[in-house]
């Protein structure tokens, strides 16, 4: 099996044990009707990875779980989830690099005097964690 194929049968299996705990993570597609339709909103920004799904939902995933999740950004495999208040708080998967890049980002608008610092050290921090989990 490939890995596209890998993590289209993660995702069927995480949906089917979503569905029966009435935890759903798919968004709907809307149609040009804008009625929702059944199927999952392709990712725009993943252009090589057509078949990623958009996941997140209220309960975090297991550590198990999200490594078998693409990253809803590049369609990477995930490394950890973030939550957006504006998004409903779901939990969505994202890789390691995209989790740098929005820590940097928060930290930027925060305006940390230690911004650089900081996201240097956490740039290299997620990079021995990410060598360990492989």
């Amino acid at each position: 099996m490939t890995d596209a194929e890998l993590l289209d049968e993660a995702h069927r299996i995480i949906c089917e044990l979503d569905a029966l705990e009435g935890d759903c993570d798919m968004e709907p597609e809307e149609d040009n009707d804008g009625d929702a339709e059944a199927s999952a909103q392709p990712l725009t920004l993943a252009p090589n990875r057509a078949h990623t799904k958009r996941h997140g939902r209220k309960r975090p995933y297991s550590e198990a779980e999200i490594t078998r999740l693409p990253c809803i950004i590049c369609g990477a495999p995930a490394f950890t989830t973030w939550q957006i208040c504006a998004d409903g708080n779901l939990h969505r998967p994202i890789c390691a690099e995209h989790d740098v890049e929005l820590n940097a980002m928060v930290l930027r608008w925060a305006q940390d005097p230690a911004a650089e610092t900081k996201i240097a050290q956490y740039r290299a921090d997620m990079e021995a964690k990410t060598n360990a989990r492989d």
